[in-house]
């Protein structure tokens, strides 16, 4: 049987494929434009968005799906509740907000538009996110042993190495995605990429010292990896999913002790992180809790639509939290737009899950399936614990799971490696 030729790249997909490039280092850079920041990867959708809308609007509209609508009626609701309820003195910082997270949706928007029916041109898109993320985990490793051979720390908690909670973040999503290629491999080259990167992205989600990505790793990949392994029953033995996926947790510990032995300035930084792991009476864990918990309280005087976005920032200044970020995507837009918000929000959520693990071709490249959903779900926690979602390459990766191909044309094992 002849194998089937690929379809050569054009102007577009170059132009989508820079947003692979660039996503990962996006929130490295802020561009300062009219007294806001702007990163990479909103000059990019800006970019992008015009590119496509003169080139392929038909691919745009055909493919609005639920995430698609769930996630802009999500934002409509945030933006009304902003308008109408946000206090005067945060309105302002509100509705920066609102255009930070409108660029979010628009990316998300644009992945789904274009690489809906272009399997080929989604694999490339993949492959090329996991080598400019690779380098990422390699610039921030570099960056945190530099820092740690000077014996000084650049900032508090997870800052000290320079690298933080956000950078802990995508390193855990990718380390997770990572770990579910080496499971589920289905080539040679595949097994040896997952490794690679998973090596890269693990020491450097260990040296970002943050606590919320390190369990949403974990939780990643005890909930995920199963559910993935349901999905492809049949396809491989429970032996060795059990043995490669116990070897990924069996792994955290080497990167720690890699890590030890770089310095003994990290050495000291990495126990008293460990330690902090099950102490949520001091430190930043406490401090988050406390402000979730006043935040939750607050959400109850306006269940419904909410208090308008930035509000919660009276209760993080009442708490001497000056300029504060909320530390929990789905806390704040509880807060800012109420149920109807949270509602639609999960809905997108669900909705892009349910695309990448249960359409059909799911089991026919499991190796990409089970990336998409294993970062994802890391992703979706670690969120939970620091501002990652208000980064562009959040939106990104969930458009790269909502956009897992469907079509026979994605899915001939022959050229997955």
């Amino acid at each position: 049987m002849t194998q089937e030729t690929r379809p050569s790249m054009d102007g577009v997909e170059l132009v989508m494929l820079a947003g692979a490039w660039l996503a990962p280092f996006s929130f490295f850079v802020d561009l300062p434009v009219i007294g806001l920041y702007v990163r990479l990867l909103h000059l990019w959708t800006f970019v992008a968005l015009l590119v496509l809308l003169a080139t392929h609007r038909d691919s745009l509209v055909a493919a609005i799906n639920v995430p698609v609508v769930a996630f802009w009626t999500m934002l409509t609701f945030v933006v009304l509740s902003t308008l109408l309820a946000t206090p005067t003195e945060y309105r302002g910082r509100g509705l920066v907000d609102i255009r930070v997270l409108f660029l979010n949706v628009l990316a998300f928007t644009l992945m789904r538009g274009y690489y809906t029916g272009r399997p080929h041109a989604w694999t490339r898109f993949i492959v090329n996110l996991a080598a400019s993320s690779a380098l990422m985990g390699i610039v921030l490793t570099a960056r945190a042993i530099a820092t740690g051979n000077t014996g000084q720390a650049v900032g508090f908690d997870s800052f000290a190495l320079g690298l933080g909670t956000v950078a802990g973040t995508f390193t855990a999503t990718f380390a997770a995605a990572a770990a579910a290629v080496t499971v589920f491999a289905i080539t040679r080259r595949q097994l040896a990429a997952g490794l690679i990167a998973f090596v890269i992205q693990g020491d450097a989600m260990v040296l970002a010292l943050a606590r919320g990505p390190w369990i949403a790793f974990g939780v990643a990949i005890i909930t995920a990896l199963p559910l993935a392994a349901w999905r492809f029953r049949g396809r491989f033995t429970i032996a060795r999913v059990a043995a490669r996926g116990l070897g990924t947790l069996l792994a955290l510990p080497v990167f720690f002790r890699i890590a030890i032995e770089l310095s003994p300035f990290i050495a000291r930084l990495l126990v008293v992180r460990v330690v902090e792991i099950v102490n949520i009476t001091s430190g930043t864990a406490f401090s988050r809790l406390i402000l979730w918990k006043l935040l939750l309280n607050d959400a109850w005087r306006s269940p419904v639509f909410g208090h308008g976005a930035a509000a919660y920032r009276d209760i993080s200044e009442r708490l001497g939290i000056q300029g504060s970020v909320s530390e929990n995507f789905i806390v704040e837009m509880l807060h800012a737009g109420g149920l109807v918000t949270l509602v639609f929000l999960a809905v997108g959520l669900l909705g892009v899950a349910y695309h990448c693990l249960m359409q059909p071709g799911a089991e026919r490249r499991p190796t990409f399936t089970a990336a998409c959903v294993t970062g994802g779900t890391a992703l979706v926690i670690a969120s939970m614990t620091n501002p990652a979602a208000w980064d562009g390459l959040f939106w990104i990766l969930l458009g790269l799971a909502a956009t897992r191909p469907v079509t026979g044309g994605a899915a001939a094992p022959s050229t997955a490696g």
